[in-house]
């Protein structure tokens, strides 16, 4: 398993096309999902292709939404994978209060229930960012499975260690992620430009997206 021993300076954030006027106006935390590894937040990851692919399963749901809601035309030309890339600044990253865990251990695993679970009543510590305590964490990608597993728990509970073998990551991983969780956190990475998938719907090749964001 590789070991995350420091704050990567270039991270990618996979989306879809559609969503980029929000991102424009800027990042809206109270839109992000509540329930996620870290915390409620913007998450990121130094690994393009990981971006790329969270991006076209995003652009993938958005399109099956629409269908269900016979919202969904065809030429619609925003409905295409985007990964926007962004430099960390880690001099100030370094200044705000944050988290890394070099390895997917048993406190990873802790940290992790008890965000996606979510309900004080079910957590096993306080040891969570439910309440964006850490303003920043990096750290591994829990196993895909995770949604389900969590599921089970909030009906039946689930043993720490139990959880910890389940949820590991596949190895040897290079997925990761760094999340950002407060004003402040965001202020401490910059946008340098995007790439659209043009080859998730029209077969081109992809073409890097001009459009600043402010």
């Amino acid at each position: 398993m590789k070991e995350l021993k420091t704050i990567p300076h270039a991270v990618y954030h996979g989306t879809v096309l559609s969503h980029l006027p929000s991102i424009i106006k800027g990042i809206q935390f109270d839109c992000c999902n509540p329930h996620t590894d870290f915390g409620q937040g913007f998450y990121t990851t130094s690994n393009y292709g990981q971006a790329l692919s969270f991006a076209q399963k995003q652009t993938k749901a958005e399109i099956n939404e629409r269908r269900r809601n016979q919202t969904y035309g065809k030429n619609d030309n925003t409905l295409l994978p985007l990964v926007l890339k962004y430099r960390v600044n880690l001099r100030k990253i370094k200044k705000i209060n944050g988290k890394l865990f070099a390895l997917p251990d048993e406190k990873w695993a802790e940290f992790v229930y008890n965000n996606r679970i979510g309900v004080n009543s079910l957590l096993l510590s306080s040891f969570h960012n439910l309440n964006s305590d850490h303003e920043y964490v990096f750290g591994h990608v829990a196993d895909g499975k995770i949604s389900l597993i969590i599921g089970n728990a909030r009906g039946d509970g689930i043993d720490l260690k139990q959880f910890h073998a389940e949820i590991m990551p596949y190895s040897p991983t290079t997925q990761n992620q760094l999340s950002f969780h407060t004003n402040q956190a965001i202020k401490c990475i910059t946008f340098e430009g995007s790439v659209i998938d043009h080859d998730f719907t029209y077969n081109k090749k992809n073409k890097l997206y001009q459009k600043r964001c402010r």
